[in-house]
């Protein structure tokens, strides 16, 4: 996670993108975090709303947050993505 964007994140958020960005669904980031899948989906919704992604779509929110700088790409993510373009 970049330092700068920190600030601008809960602590909750911020570990919620990480594991996004790790290719993890909103279900696996509520066990591995042990809330609420409907907590996830609320921090989701306030990352969509600060990356400006309308579709719900949570990949999206990860590359946009990968391209601000807030976090790395991880190789799940990488094949999360081509997985989905091929099925396009």
């Amino acid at each position: 996670m970049n330092r700068r964007n920190l600030n601008t994140l809960t602590r909750q958020q911020a570990r919620v993108l990480e594991l996004l960005c790790d290719a993890q669904t909103p279900k696996e980031i509520a066990y591995s975090l042990q809330i609420t899948v409907e907590c996830v989906y609320a921090h989701l919704s306030k990352l969509a709303k600060r990356y400006n992604v309308t579709t719900g779509n949570y990949i999206e929110i990860a590359l946009h947050a990968i391209l601000s700088r807030d976090v790395q790409i991880s190789a799940r993510l990488i094949a999360k993505w081509e997985a989905r373009q091929r099925a396009a």
